[in-house]
């Protein structure tokens, strides 16, 4: 267990480990169920980026906790996975990895923006193939935002996939 109290995650346990390091937050790179490249290794909240509020931290280690007792019982971990690419006005988006299985500990992905936007849509897209919209009214950097994960299900994992906005 690594606690956080910094303004940037507290990596260098997954440097040390030679962990799949997310190019956006530094922290390191975990699917939806929290797993990083290192089979046994978790990760969540503020070790995954830095200045996330404490209970979004604390709902996340409940959420990881459940992957890890799944994990103990089972001893499954899945290698084949699908990293998100996302760019332009999205500063960061975590879990940023998807597993073949399309399993979702959490219901939602977090994300975080670099500059104040209004009515904005953000879209997940597999090539020309929009696959799920949504219509933000206002958002702004330094706070996380919800994208509901109801449209993983949907994926084709053998297709790229892209999450922005419709203006970048």
């Amino acid at each position: 267990v690594v606690f956080s109290g910094d303004w940037i995650p507290d990596h260098e346990l997954a440097r040390l480990g030679k962990m799949d390091i997310n190019s956006q937050t530094n922290g390191p790179l975990v699917d939806t169920e929290y797993r990083t490249s290192q089979k046994g290794v978790f990760a969540a909240g503020n070790v995954l980026r830095g200045a996330e509020p404490a209970d979004i931290a604390a709902l996340e280690g409940k959420a990881v906790a459940h992957s890890i007792k799944q994990y103990l019982d089972s001893d499954a971990w899945i290698d084949k996975k699908q990293v998100i690419q996302s760019n332009g006005t999205i500063e960061w988006l975590v879990p940023t990895v998807i597993p073949a299985d399309g399993k979702l500990t959490s219901d939602h992905f977090l994300f975080r923006v670099k500059e104040f936007l209004t009515n904005q849509t953000l879209t997940v897209k597999q090539g020309p193939n929009v696959i799920y919209q949504k219509t933000y009214r206002r958002l702004g950097p330094n706070y996380s935002f919800k994208l509901k994960g109801e449209w993983v299900q949907k994926l084709d994992f053998t297709k790229q996939i892209e999450i922005k906005f419709l203006d970048d």
